[in-house]
């Protein structure tokens, strides 16, 4: 994956809760190989207007499964991963 993560793809509440956990975040991913796909398993308008999406990412060495909530401007406002 070679997107960074930047403040602006994030509510700002969510930025400053993920953020000490970056670096550590970035070698848990590096650490599961080259990213290969994305496959969304479903979507959910949330009734505060948010969406909630849950994907299965591809990695040359793992799979991993994610699950994203997004805000009404695409900010993401949530966001957990799960092995």
């Amino acid at each position: 994956m070679d997107q960074k993560l930047t403040a602006d793809m994030f509510t700002a509440e969510f930025w400053q809760e993920m953020l000490p956990y970056s670096e550590q975040a970035a070698n848990f991913l590096n650490s599961k190989g080259t990213f290969e796909d994305l496959k969304p398993l479903y979507r959910k308008d949330l009734e505060d207007g948010n969406r909630l999406h849950h994907y299965r990412l591809y990695f040359s060495k793992d799979i991993l499964e994610v699950l994203i909530s997004f805000t009404k401007d695409n900010k993401i406002a949530f966001l957990e991963g799960r092995e």
